[in-house]
């Protein structure tokens, strides 16, 4: 499972998954390339809580369809390809799946913003 969710892939088909460059569908991004004490366990939550969602949501072919109102998307980009799940965001934080990417992902998120 670590090579899947580490795996060495070239920019271009890491974020290739529509047109344009491949930062082109992100609105924001950090990229965080320091190790640091603090922020490495958070990193490694979100991606262990991301590997329950792997072995269940199968790697979607095609162009990943627009997130409707009201709805909240967990995307896992990993070296086999896109894996998503989406529904209301209370179903998805409720989600015994889900939901644990969701806490990991704001807690990371709260650490890295409070620098």
């Amino acid at each position: 499972m670590r090579d899947l969710l580490f795996g060495d892939v070239p920019l271009a088909e890491w974020a290739g998954i529509s047109p344009g460059e491949p930062w082109s569908t992100f609105r924001a991004a950090v990229i965080w390339d320091v190790p640091d004490p603090t922020v490495g366990p958070l990193i490694d939550r979100v991606l262990m809580a991301g590997a329950s969602v792997l072995a269940l949501a199968g790697v979607w072919d095609g162009a990943r369809p627009p997130l409707t109102p009201g709805l909240a998307r967990v995307s896992l980009l990993v070296t086999d390809g896109l894996h998503f799940g989406q529904a209301p965001l209370d179903a998805l934080m409720g989600e015994p799946t889900a939901g644990p990417v969701f806490a990991a992902g704001l807690d990371l998120m709260r650490e890295l913003t409070s620098r």
